[in-house]
């Protein structure tokens, strides 16, 4: 279960965007940069894909640019998560990496879960099509108590 409400997590997702003055559904790796974070193309021994100490990011390098935007993403998440002090766990940075994958903000401006797979190039269709229906319905079901 998360730690962290919605709300919380799409206000890091913002804020982020925000700093990086870049254009929403760009290369993650920009955003994270521009964010203020070292990337490291390799992975300490023991680790899966993707860590973070909150000022440097190590991926597994990857050539497929879906997997490698999710990596990325994952640690950008949990490096913002850390670098705020707010406690969380893996559900939250999922979760935030979902969100930085596809806004809420544009999320609400698509049509199918086909137009946002072929919208967003920097994350993998699973990740898409999860946040896509995770949100639908939430705004959906906003729209239905208007």
């Amino acid at each position: 279960m998360p730690l962290l409400s919605d709300d919380e997590l799409a206000n890091e997702s913002r804020c982020m965007f925000r700093r990086s003055a870049r254009p929403v559904l760009a290369s993650p790796i920009h955003h994270a940069i521009r964010n203020g974070f070292r990337l490291v193309d390799r992975v300490l021994p023991g680790v899966g894909c993707e860590a973070t100490d909150g000022e440097s990011i190590w991926f597994r390098w990857t050539a497929d640019p879906r997997e490698l935007g999710r990596r990325v993403t994952h640690g950008h998440a949990h490096a913002l998560l850390v670098r705020s002090k707010l406690e969380h766990n893996e559900s939250d940075a999922v979760l935030l990496t979902a969100e930085m994958a596809l806004p809420r903000e544009v999320l609400a401006k698509i049509a199918t879960v086909e137009d946002a797979c072929d919208l967003v190039k920097w994350a993998p269709a699973w990740l898409v099509e999860a946040q896509y229906r995770r949100r639908r319905s939430e705004i959906e079901e906003n729209f239905l108590l208007i």
